[in-house]
């Protein structure tokens, strides 16, 4: 009996034994890495599909099989695109859409910072690539390689090139038939052709302005005696942004240049002028307001110059007109609702100068008027109320 006691309990013990060897051989393996064909039945979540797009495991001769919405790929596959058909797949931060006729190989790592290696075999493919910490996503396209550190791009084939077009971070595109290398950042575009050395870079035809350009026309002044009434000439109006016009008007006898105007930003245009015996300008500029400068009119005789002030903020413009037989001058500013000119006008027989200042009243804006008197030449400038009005008349 003490025998069979003692066998008893030396197959309990061996029994123990031999359970707690497996338990730890099973606990040592679930701690492993899992293996790649484990890892290979879920890594690529597909977003989006329009259309027939397909699927295949990479380096295989299996038939294509249809991709479907929230289907789960595994690493390493070929997707395609067919006519009309789009789809978008997914792991983790990276992303890759895939436009109609597009086909790829695809062959991440296990480990998220190792290489993930894309062959773009044809069409039009975007990229999304969540940073690494070095540059561990390359895609491999007729003409090209483009390595990326994180990034969103698109690259294009064609038949007798590849563009690589970047919309965030930086681009590494390198010529595969003569290494020349070039980084390519955002805005810009790189394009890789059959017979072409290096790489050619240049911006992309995309524009991110919202800004509304309009043109309007606008009146210039007066020419002087013996000339003829000069072009006008049409300004621009930037909408919420800025806007710049310029125009120039050119006849026998004088000019005349219109003015630019700005609401809610900045407008500014230059007017510029030249005639058989003189030469007008005049410049415009307001800011957060509505401001206009008239023109010059410039003849043989005598030139007219006026200026006016602009409305809802600071502005200043000033005219100076030169003829063979006098000079006027003229220039007017408002601020904060004052207004003030100051006229000075040099003759060949005298001198005449005149200042005014407007009141100030609540806002608003006060008159001034500066003349200018030569012995052929008179200007007149005239601001009210912010809003500048103003004529050039050449004696």
């Amino acid at each position: 009996m003490f025998r069979s006691v003692q066998s008893e309990i030396g197959y309990r013990h061996l029994f123990s034994i031999t359970m707690v060897t497996l338990l730890s051989a099973l606990v040592l393996y679930l701690s492993l890495p899992q293996s790649s064909e484990a890892k290979e039945t879920a890594y690529w979540n597909v977003l989006f599909v329009e259309g027939t797009s397909q699927w295949r495991p990479i380096s295989s001769t299996e038939n294509w099989q249809a991709l479907s919405k929230e289907q789960q790929l595994p690493a390493r596959i070929e997707l395609r695109t067919l006519d009309n058909s789009q789809a978008v797949i997914a792991h983790g931060f990276d992303k890759i859409e895939l436009e109609p006729n597009s086909t790829i190989n695809v062959s991440p790592e296990a480990d998220a910072d190792a290489t993930t290696a894309i062959n773009q075999l044809k069409g039009k493919v975007g990229y999304s690539v969540q940073k690494r910490k070095a540059r561990t996503f390359s895609v491999t396209a007729p003409y090209l390689v483009a390595v990326v550190k994180g990034t969103s791009f698109s690259v294009d084939i064609n038949e007798e090139s590849t563009q690589v077009d970047v919309d965030e971070g930086i681009v590494s595109v390198s010529n595969v038939s003569d290494g020349t290398t070039a980084d390519v950042t955002a805005g810009m575009s790189a394009n890789v052709s059959n017979n072409t050395k290096g790489v050619s870079t240049s911006m992309t035809n995309s524009s991110n302005s919202t800004n509304t350009g309009l043109g309007i026309s606008a009146e210039g002044g007066t020419s002087g005696a013996g000339g003829v009434e000069g072009s006008n000439a049409s300004v621009g109006v930037g909408v919420g942004g800025i806007g710049v016009g310029v125009g120039v008007g050119v006849s026998d006898g004088g000019i005349s240049a219109s003015a630019g105007v700005g609401v809610g930003g900045v407008g500014a245009s230059v007017g510029v002028g030249v005639g058989s015996s003189g030469v007008g300008a005049s410049v415009g500029a307001d800011v957060g307001g509505v401001g206009a400068s008239a023109g010059v009119g410039a003849g043989s005789d005598g030139v007219g110059a006026s200026a006016g002030a602009s409305a809802g903020g600071v502005g200043a413009d000033a005219g100076v007109g030169a003829g063979s037989d006098g000079v006027g001058a003229s220039a007017g500013a408002s601020a904060g609702g004052v207004g003030a000119d100051a006229g000075v006008g040099v003759g060949d027989s005298g001198v005449g100068a005149d200042a005014g200042v407007g009141g100030a009243d609540a806002g608003v804006g006060g008159i001034g008027v500066g003349v200018g008197i030569g012995s052929d030449g008179v200007g007149v400038g005239v601001g009210i109320g912010g809003i500048g009005v103003s004529v050039g008349i050449g004696g």
